[in-house]
């Protein structure tokens, strides 16, 4: 599972979608930490990406760029509400809730990390699933 850092890769490639292409550019790499990398991951770690999507803009399809032909999904982008809180709501002082309950002994460091990392639409019988969902309920 990954700990919702994210790793964008960018390349013009000439070609078909699913068959032959060729780069036309080098590969350009952006990597954005997490909040959840940053202030809840337990050490060591490393980071394992999934994938999000791809997208063909421009194709040789007749004509340079006249065509879209769609994109691919993966599961890559999916968050609990509670990730969705920590993440993406800063400035609402979720994280400094979080550690305070880290300090108090009420959370260990690793029931955090895989509740933040949990299935958005998983199964409350999975205990990290039922604590985001309660950590998430009590952020609100």
């Amino acid at each position: 599972m990954t700990c919702l850092s994210k790793r964008d890769v960018f390349q013009w490639r000439i070609g078909a979608w699913s068959g032959l292409s060729l780069p036309l550019s080098v590969k350009r790499v952006s990597i954005v930490e997490s909040k959840t990398f940053q202030r809840f991951t337990p050490l060591p770690h490393i980071h394992q990406w999934d994938y999000a999507q791809g997208s063909p803009y421009y194709w040789i399809d007749g004509f340079i760029g006249r065509t879209f032909r769609g994109c691919a999904i993966g599961d890559g982008r999916h968050r609990n509400n509670l990730a969705i809180l920590v993440e993406e709501f800063p400035d609402l002082f979720h994280e400094d809730v979080l550690e305070e309950k880290l300090k108090s002994g009420e959370l260990t460091t690793n029931q955090l990390y895989e509740a933040l990392i949990s299935p958005r639409f998983g199964t409350s019988s999975i205990p990290s699933v039922k604590l985001a969902r309660q950590l998430a309920d009590e952020l609100q």
